[in-house]
């Protein structure tokens, strides 16, 4: 359907309308998602050069009124993303770092570079650094990137307990275990006030905490934090596969 919608929108609305702009972007996502990259490239890149170069700051949007179509509109900065993740999906990185800065850096300017659309950026430019064995220059974004939303939304915020995750996720990859350990116990510890001991995401925070202790080799503190998140689903009635699983690793 989406081949189709994008085609129905050129026609019926033009090239130069942000619907079709729009239409474009997502068929790309949908031939990335079917790993047709090549197919996925070219239409990306169709719809950005439209948008950025042929129309230019000054050109009206067909349905008229004041807003203008430029390299700074949504609908382009939106392609854009979309072509540097499919640049990254390929290999390409030099190219989706690239075209991520240049995201940023509008992002900055048009929503500020506390919004999550921002942050949302500077965390995969971080992936791309760290994919390309720049590994401490992407520790620094996602440091600045936690930075933001704790300074921005505050603690407690999901934004800001997802760019923890993210943070210690990247201690684990470079076997910085203990500051892993140490975010992961602080993510727990939010997690449980608010949510309780059963919720899945306490749980899942649990579970990270003991992949940090098992990859320092403290078995004793395994079994212990194991014997707790089985305890836990007991109470609810469910099994826990992940659990039961790393128990007979553990033997």
């Amino acid at each position: 359907l989406f081949p189709e919608g994008a085609t129905l929108r050129k026609e019926v609305l033009g090239l130069t309308h942000s619907d079709t702009l729009i239409s474009m972007a997502n068929l790309a996502l949908q031939y990335r998602d079917a790993c047709l990259w090549d197919k996925a490239e070219v239409i990306c890149e169709e719809g950005l050069d439209i948008a950025e170069k042929v129309l230019g700051y000054d050109h009206q949007l067909t349905t008229g009124g004041d807003r203008q179509l430029g390299p700074e509109h949504p609908s382009t900065i939106y392609a854009r993303e979309t072509l540097a993740g499919i640049y990254f999906a390929l290999g390409e990185f030099e190219e989706a770092e690239a075209h991520f800065k240049e995201v940023i850096e509008d992002r900055k300017r048009i929503i500020g570079p506390t919004h999550l659309g921002t942050v949302g950026n500077l965390r995969n430019l971080a992936t791309i650094y760290a994919q390309s064995g720049r590994v401490q220059e992407g520790m620094v974004l996602k440091f600045d990137a936690l930075d933001i939303c704790m300074s921005a939304y505050g603690c407690k915020q999901p934004s800001a307990l997802g760019e923890m995750e993210n943070l210690a996720m990247a201690y684990r990859d470079v076997g910085q275990w203990q500051e892993a350990e140490a975010l992961d116990r602080q993510i727990n510890e939010m997690n449980k006030r608010p949510l309780g001991l059963a919720h899945l995401s306490t749980l899942t925070s649990v579970i990270n905490v003991l992949f940090d202790v098992l990859l320092q080799h403290r078995y004793g503190e395994v079994e212990t934090i194991l014997m707790d998140v089985l305890s836990v689903r007991k109470r609810l009635g469910q099994e826990q596969t992940l659990v039961e699983g790393m128990l007979t690793l553990q033997e």
